[in-house]
């Protein structure tokens, strides 16, 4: 079994909202799918985003893939998701309400920041060692349950367990097999629906076209929409990795191409841009970059009728 991230313990402690966090403790081993988060929040959390983090540069971190929760109750709870880690990563999440409990000794440490930086690249966290909230995750459920298949009805979709969503494909009867031990202590488990789990999307940063000194048009292919469909795609965008700015999106498909022009670009300039997908979980196309043309200068030719000599004005 692979884990990522701290036990979700209650603590002595909590972490305020409006911040970023990245458990230091228990990076990954080896690449996996976290298809399992457990959180124990000190105050029931709202808007709970969660992500994979890997370090660029000393305490500079992009993030590699990202989940939306929801709502979070008090205490210890587990949510399926679906997002990949590599070796070396880090888990983390924000939230806009409520707190996560958290521990200033004993833990290995914590980054922070200031802000919603899900995603985000090459951004600098502040670090407090020995901190450390109760966030992890793993690539098995919290209970064994013994899958027996029912009624298959296609095109059920359904939110299930703590803002968590979970797609139906064919339906399944789920019967407990045994408790599970969670990191809250033992968890009494009930007859409930579960759906397979399904992978984030796959998404392509294509070359950017129509390039002009004010404007380009930026492409990209969704390659597989993970099994939830349409997904949302759009790019970011900016004058560095770290983009800054976002598109509109627009629903696509498997195998189907999107494109969205930017505009109030600067004349002989490198910009940055990468694809993006938003299903099961969000992903990114790689980072490809493209230089705006120059401004064209324009020469104004005028001829003196009394002498036939020519003179010519350059404009930009």
């Amino acid at each position: 079994m692979a884990t990522i991230g701290a036990k979700a313990i209650p603590r002595g402690g909590n972490w305020p909202l409006g911040y970023t966090l990245i458990e230091e403790s228990n990076p990954a081993a080896g690449a996996f799918t976290i298809i399992s988060v457990r959180i124990d929040a000190a105050i029931a959390m709202t808007g709970v985003e969660v992500a994979t983090f890997y370090k660029t540069d000393g305490n500079t971190f992009s993030t590699r893939n990202t989940a939306f929760i929801g709502d979070v109750p008090a205490g210890y709870s587990d949510h399926v998701v679906s997002i990949g880690a590599e070796a070396g990563d880090y888990i983390g999440c924000q939230y806009i309400g409520g707190k996560v409990s958290r521990d200033t000794s004993g833990g290995v440490g914590l980054w922070w920041l200031s802000g919603d930086h899900i995603p985000c690249s090459e951004k600098v966290f502040s670090y407090s060692s020995t901190h450390i909230i109760s966030l992890g995750g793993g690539d098995v459920l919290p209970v064994s349950v013994a899958i027996t298949e029912t009624e298959v009805k296609p095109e059920v979709t359904k939110a299930a367990g703590g803002g968590g969503r979970r797609v139906l494909g064919p339906e399944v009867e789920i019967k407990p097999t045994y408790f599970g031990e969670g990191g809250g202590g033992w968890n009494v488990f009930v007859e409930t629906e579960l759906s397979p789990l399904l992978p984030a999307p796959e998404v392509t940063t294509d070359p950017a076209l129509w390039i002009g000194p004010l404007s380009a048009t930026l492409d990209g292919t969704l390659d597989s929409g993970g099994g939830i469909e349409p997904c949302d795609c759009g790019f970011e965008w900016g004058l560095t990795a770290a983009y800054g700015e976002t598109t509109p999106t627009e629903k696509k498909e498997t195998g189907e191409g999107f494109s969205q022009v930017i505009t109030g670009l600067l004349p002989n300039t490198l910009y940055h841009f990468r694809a993006l997908a938003t299903g099961f979980g969000t992903s990114h196309g790689a980072d490809r970059t493209f230089t705006t043309a120059a401004v064209a200068i324009l020469a104004t030719v005028t001829t003196d009728p009394a002498t036939g000599r020519g003179a010519i004005a350059a404009t930009n």
